[in-house]
């Protein structure tokens, strides 16, 4: 009888400790839920750097591993690669002066013609760690400070003259540290503009080297063929460098990472391997950090993670064995905790432990781990996150909340994360996806632009996104792509001379737009509106301005001034209740900001045209992300200057003065300072329109008063004195 009574005590706990975890993020429906937008994020940030720049970023860490614990470690993980850097094979320090051979064997696109080329120096003395030798990429001659090379300022000279690539003038050389942007160990720290994220930066070379010292990890036979074959396959994309931060400090030591493959390795986990390392992090967290602070880290749990998956059968990992799979990775734990000796997974020579464990630290470790072990429950909910949530459920033997919306009703903390997490994902894509467009097409040649963005779109095509989700979100940036295609058109229809051309320019142009217009719920469709503007085919332009109106429940994505958007609880729980994808949210509920390009100035309503002006002349003194160098609009305000331009063409004046009335309160309300300084300026000229000149001119001086610079409103001052002095001369 008290076998059984015990066995059914160990059961409830077994499914209260699942239950716990679901809430605090561990479900397999929440871990894929972040897997998914963090990949996205990740696509975003390539369209987002296409021709911009070497450095190519990869999301690393608990986020896009999916293991990211609720309340805690919601940091961004971003390694940054230099690309135009090829580093190949490997070589002991002996062999420096006989290179030539070896690299004579390597594939010549991996080296690019001219550009000197890194080789990794392995020593035995510094186990996971190696040094980067700079050679000459024709004569394979290893380059010392007296040969000129274009790498030379990334190089430290050692005793023998040869050049070594510096992992700090690396760093200083690519992290500027600014406000928004602080040292943090090897990595650097930066302060987001979403507000609920800031992102650990770590800058790194590329290579497709598999280094000597992990060839064990390839040859080792494992029991139960874990990782997969398709994982281990992986080597021939090689492996990262990057600065250390650890026990070798050197300023030409750079620590071997092989977070891709361990990324791929965490996502053929199981829900309950999830469970376990994710419960071994709250253990960290609570129990390890608070007594041995910096004694052990997430990666070593997760390497011995790695070692149980590889020695342990795939059937010992079931949701009523949780406590045994658990205390079996504490088991190991504490194996290493006894020999000082914690083997890196891909190269046992490197013990993660190494100048972590003294005496002291290694007796109370072992007091620690050994209490956990003997009174596992107790000390489980023990862990604050779990006892609050079970303190609220009822102990029961089915797994229950381990889909998104159950948990997230249940769980607040778990709700803001998921919120937080999907709007990121659509800001994202509302940031990436645009600015590249726009940065690539700055000079005011319709055709060339007409041209880069067919470029663009083949240069979209390239990444090859094969994720269905994701195959959406490339899709719909096609649909971008469209409406600013069609702006181009519109605006070269407006200046051709020839009639027949004029008109297919302008078929072709409404084809695109009502093809973009699928994207969201405003930019394509206003774009439409202003094409038919353009026309005086007003009746048809106010249609779609009022569909545009009257669609609620829409919020408005800044691409180049990103901001949170203001999302209610209700309308979060709808989503999720609703569970559509990403690409789905994007279409029904996002209102993507009117961009303006130079080109446009031919089809852009007129005041308008004062900000494309004014952009273009700030462009040559400020960045490309310097919101002063784009007419950029959102499309609310978008919407009710062009309604009220039709309406005064119209003679509506009671319409025309209310809607005047609500572009007046819109510059109010407005988030961003220079988007507050352009809507000021319009409203002064349609202030100016309908006869109110005094007024006009107050807030064309008030808009000066606030920027002096690169301001519109000298042009307007200047033509609303010249207006009235020729009205005064008749």
């Amino acid at each position: 009888m008290d076998d059984m009574r015990n066995s059914n005590d160990e059961r409830k706990k077994t499914f209260l400790l699942m239950n716990c975890l679901n809430l605090n993020g561990a479900s397999k429906d929440i871990i894929n839920y972040r897997i998914s937008c963090f990949k996205a994020m990740e696509n975003m940030y390539c369209i987002a750097n296409l021709e911009k720049s070497p450095m190519r970023g990869y999301f690393i860490g608990s986020q896009i591993e999916g293991t990211a614990l609720i309340g805690s470690e919601s940091d961004e993980d971003i390694m940054f690669v230099n690309e135009d850097i090829t580093v190949v094979c490997e070589t002991e320090k002996g062999e420096v002066d006989h290179l030539g051979e070896r690299l004579n064997n390597i594939h010549s696109t991996q080296v690019k013609s001219n550009t000197p080329i890194g080789v990794i120096l392995e020593s035995e003395e510094t186990p996971g760690y190696v040094q980067i030798i700079v050679v000459d990429a024709k004569t394979y001659n290893p380059l010392t400070e007296y040969d000129t090379n274009p790498l030379s300022h990334l190089c430290y000279t050692d005793s023998k003259g040869f050049l070594l690539l510096s992992t700090e003038k690396l760093k200083t050389r690519i992290g500027i540290v600014t406000d928004a942007r602080y040292r943090n160990g090897p990595a650097m720290t930066e302060t987001s503009t979403k507000e609920f994220h800031s992102s650990d930066l770590v800058y790194g070379l590329y290579t497709k080297a598999w280094p000597k010292s992990a060839d064990e990890w390839l040859s080792r036979k494992r029991r139960y063929s874990w990782p997969p074959m398709n994982i281990v396959k992986l080597v021939d994309e090689g492996c990262f460098l990057v600065p250390t931060g650890s026990f070798y400090e050197s300023e030409t030591i750079w620590r071997l990472s092989f977070v891709q493959i361990e990324k791929e390795m965490v996502w053929t986990w199981s829900v309950i391997q999830y469970k376990c390392f994710m419960l071994l992090k709250l253990i960290r967290r609570n129990i390890l950090q608070p007594a041995l602070p910096d004694v052990i880290s997430s990666y070593q749990l997760k390497t011995i993670m790695f070692w149980v998956s590889e020695e342990t059968d795939p059937m010992f990992w079931k949701t009523n064995n949780i406590k045994e799979c658990i205390t079996r990775c504490l088991d190991f734990l504490l194996g290493y905790v006894l020999k000082e000796n914690c083997p890196h997974y891909f190269d046992r020579t490197n013990n993660l432990f190494r100048g972590k464990l003294d005496k002291d630290s290694k007796e109370e470790l072992i007091c620690i781990l050994s209490r956990i072990l003997q009174n596992f429950w107790t000390e489980v909910f023990k862990i604050p996150s779990l006892r609050e949530v079970s303190e609220n459920l009822q102990e029961g033997e089915i797994e229950c909340f381990d889909n998104v919306l159950t948990a997230t009703m249940r769980h607040p903390e778990l709700l803001k994360e998921i919120m937080n997490l999907y709007f990121s994902v659509i800001i994202s894509f509302a940031t990436s996806a645009m600015k590249p467009a726009f940065q690539f097409l700055r000079k005011n040649d319709i055709d060339m632009a007409i041209k880069r963005h067919y470029e663009y779109r083949f240069l979209i095509a390239r990444l090859s996104l094969t994720d269905p989700e994701h195959l959406k979100l490339e899709q719909l940036i096609n649909r971008l792509i469209d409406i600013s295609l069609g702006s181009q058109l519109n605006s070269k229809a407006c200046e051709a001379e020839n009639n027949i051309e004029k008109v297919e320019l302008i078929e072709e142009a409404e084809t695109l737009f009502k093809r973009g217009s699928i994207l969201d719920t405003a930019s394509g469709k206003l774009k439409l509106a202003t094409l038919y503007f353009c026309q005086r085919k007003y009746r048809s332009a106010l249609n779609i301005i009022n569909e545009v109106s009257s669609n609620e429940g829409v919020f408005q994505l800044n691409g180049f001034e990103p901001q949170n958007p203001d999302i209610s609880l209700p309308y979060v729980l709808r989503i999720l209740s609703e569970q559509p994808n990403l690409a789905s949210t994007l279409q029904d509920h996002g209102a993507l900001e009117l961009v303006f390009l130079p080109t446009e100035i031919n089809s852009a309503p007129d005041p308008i045209k004062f900000e494309i002006n004014r952009a273009v002349l700030a462009e040559n003194e400020c960045s490309l992300d310097n919101p002063l160098s784009w007419a950029v609009f959102d499309a609310d305000f978008y919407t009710l200057l062009l309604k009220f331009l039709i309406l005064h063409k119209q003679n509506a004046y009671q319409e025309r003065n209310e809607t005047l009335s609500k572009l007046r309160q819109y510059v109010k309300k407005s988030n961003s300072f220079y988007r507050r300084i352009s809507a000021m300026n319009i409203v002064g000229y349609c202030l100016q329109l309908v006869g109110e000149v005094q007024w006009a001119f107050d807030v064309f001086l008030g808009s000066l008063v606030l920027l002096k610079t690169h301001n519109s409103a000298t042009w307007h001052l200047a033509l609303l004195v010249w207006n009235v002095y020729n009205s005064s001369k008749l």
